[in-house]
């Protein structure tokens, strides 16, 4: 995309993001706006707070989730056995499926299999943000591949 085509739509994506917060729906336009620059079919701000499990999440989401059933597994079971390093991620970078997992790793497959794949989330790019209280969210964008 050419310069001056794109710098506009970041300055529009960045005053989404500064009044998400503000929205009826906190960050719909933010995550619409990304799912749009990006070609991503979903897009999500996920907060976790500190000291909780994996499944204790506020999700803000554009576009397809997961299936009804996958989003119940995942709160009821898969959770348990989530191998992202979601609490080891740098802050700020942005990180590739492909870098958090290992698909050689029966564990790691199994996930996959069980959970990404069903969703259509086989291509997906996810940063780490740390707030100065110390809660985490995670910016994820996701698409078939």
């Amino acid at each position: 995309m050419r310069h001056d085509v794109l710098e506009p739509k970041l300055s529009q994506l960045l005053s989404l993001l500064f009044e998400g917060s503000f929205e009826t729906r906190p960050w719909n336009g933010f995550l619409q706006q990304l799912r749009q620059i990006t070609g991503a079919s979903y897009a999500s701000l996920i907060f976790r707070p500190v000291n909780m499990p994996l499944n204790a999440l506020v999700e803000h989401f554009s576009g397809e989730r997961s299936p009804p059933y996958l989003q119940v597994a995942y709160t009821d079971e898969i959770h348990l056995r989530d191998p992202l390093p979601h609490y080891r991620l740098i802050d700020g970078r942005i990180y590739s499926l492909e870098e958090m997992l290992d698909l050689n790793d029966p564990n790691h497959f199994a996930y996959y299999k069980d959970l990404i794949e069903p969703s259509g989330m086989n291509e997906m790019r996810i940063m780490r943000v740390v707030e100065a209280s110390g809660l985490s969210g995670w910016l994820t964008i996701a698409r078939p591949a």
